[in-house]
């Protein structure tokens, strides 16, 4: 055979042993892979049908493996997948996958006036910087790891806990509750789905898509929290002012939200288009109060005051002397992908207890990475060339089993796996006697860390191999008292 051929199956190997030093055992259930690996549909069965269908889709490398009906409240294992009247008739809601977590904000100045206006130049530099990200480097790392043949073997090894796997499939669709785990999830993605920014074609169409999410997100906070029973004031205002149809909006929505937050509560479709009726108002015919009329000046500040209490001021308009920049905020923000599209979604619905996917809670939720924003302005879930980075954390347990082996250290007993059955056996405990090793070495025993850099990795196994083999070479000069032991 061939050299080349040899390299390459022998990058396969060493992916496949990587990836399976990865797995965990017993294997764990993959709920927190199921936001990402779902999409939404909502259809009508003809056009002239008033009542709106929802069906949550489970996939598996974009191969649907199974579909949930959330009225019907089953699951559909066969004669799924595209189907023309979801086409014509509804909405489809891609995964919606998180790559990282922006904990840092910035302002971004957008001029109002002709004369001041951004570039078509600087405004790309402007959103390749805040919304493209590393895309050219995952594409490196991605073409690197096909050609060379580790990445293969990677995803091989981690095979045994994919979901992609029919034998983990089965598991997940046989676990307790997961029909409300389903129903739950693909309501967030559909709650997520307005808030997502992606690439603009200029600075205004983004100040103007950024203030229909502001608007739309600080209108859920309220909903989630509506005390003083704010938005049925402003519902009632609408019926006055003769915009029926808004005010029904406005108030299905707070009943979604509200119904949402209850636990023992299962949604249904109504939910899922509560959600698209509201957001479809706001972004088609802007602000409420644009057809709220009061009768005096005095009346509508006051009414813009109590507007501006709640968080949900309309939007400004042009500065009257045309000489100053406006200046929107881009907050902390969770870095997403939707078919191949890159984008963010602001904190404020995701870093909620009910607008959070179960998988992102620990990058989103206070107590996660809240306490490193200060040390890292983009912290990434996967970065591109992830699986690269795990070469270190192998050579770390390869070395310590060689050391546990010099030393005359002891494996523990296989234990059987959570999903089938499995003989591979567990990440050997490291024996009490390590403990004479390198402070490094004991620190690299412990789980892995994705936060750890790949040189303190490296750094780590580089210290217990150099302990291990000067074990082996040291001559013997323990005492004979020591030595009766």
């Amino acid at each position: 055979m061939s050299s080349v051929l040899l390299g390459f199956l022998g990058l396969c190997l060493l992916g496949f042993l990587v990836g399976r030093e990865e797995v965990r055992n017993p294997i764990p259930v993959p709920t927190e892979q199921v936001f990402d690996n779902l999409q939404v549909y909502s259809y009508r069965d003809s056009p002239s049908d008033t009542t709106v269908h929802f069906v949550v889709e489970l996939t598996a490398f974009g191969k649907p493996f199974a579909e949930y009906d959330v009225d019907q409240r089953r699951f559909v294992t066969s004669g799924f997948g595209r189907r023309y009247d979801r086409a014509f008739s509804g909405a489809h809601y891609s995964a919606l996958r998180l790559r990282g977590h922006a904990g840092e904000g910035c302002w971004i100045a957008v001029p109002d006036s002709s004369t001041m206006a951004l570039t078509q130049g600087q405004f790309d530099e402007l959103t390749q910087k805040t919304l493209d990200y590393v895309r050219p480097v995952g594409i490196v790392t991605g073409l690197l790891g096909l050609c060379s043949g580790y990445s293969i073997g990677y995803r091989l090894g981690q095979w045994e806990a994919s979901i992609a796997n029919p034998r983990v499939q089965r598991a997940l669709l046989e676990l307790p509750g997961i029909q409300r785990i389903l129903t739950r999830e693909a309501w967030r993605r559909v709650l997520l789905e307005p808030a997502f920014m992606s690439s603009q074609p200029d600075a205004a169409t983004f100040a103007a898509v950024l203030d229909q999410q502001r608007l739309y997100n600080r209108f859920y906070l309220l909903a989630l929290e509506d005390t003083s029973r704010f938005i049925q004031h402003e519902a009632d205002r609408l019926m006055a002012a003769g915009q029926p149809e808004y005010a029904r909006a406005m108030m299905s929505f707070e009943s979604a939200v509200r119904r949402a937050n209850t636990d023992s509560v299962t949604l249904t479709s109504h939910d899922f288009r509560a959600i698209e009726t509201w957001a479809s108002m706001l972004f088609s015919r802007g602000h409420w109060a644009n057809f709220v009329r009061d009768t005096t000046d005095d009346a509508r500040f006051r009414y813009l005051g109590a507007l501006a209490h709640y968080n949900l001021s309309p939007p400004e308009g042009p500065s009257s002397s045309g000489r100053h920049a406006r200046q929107v905020w881009v907050g902390p923000r969770a870095l997403v992908k939707v078919d191949g599209e890159e984008g963010y979604i602001s904190d404020e619905i995701p870093a909620t207890t009910l607008g959070c996917p179960v998988g992102w809670k620990p990058w989103m939720m206070p107590g996660g990475p809240e306490e490193e924003r200060n040390y890292f302005a983009i912290r990434w879930v996967k970065p591109p060339g992830a699986e690269f980075l795990q070469v270190a954390k192998a050579l770390t347990n390869v070395t310590l089993r060689l050391a546990a082996l010099a030393r005359g250290g002891r494996t523990h007993a296989p234990e059987a796996s959570a999903v089938g059955s499995s003989s591979r056996h567990r990440a050997p405990t490291p024996p009490a006697h390590l403990g004479r090793l390198h402070p490094d070495s004991l620190r690299a025993a412990a789980p892995f860390d994705s936060t750890i850099s790949p040189s303190d990795s490296l750094a780590h196994a580089w210290a217990a191999l150099v302990d291990t083999v000067k074990s082996l070479v040291r001559p013997n000069t323990v005492a004979p008292a020591d030595s009766s032991r």
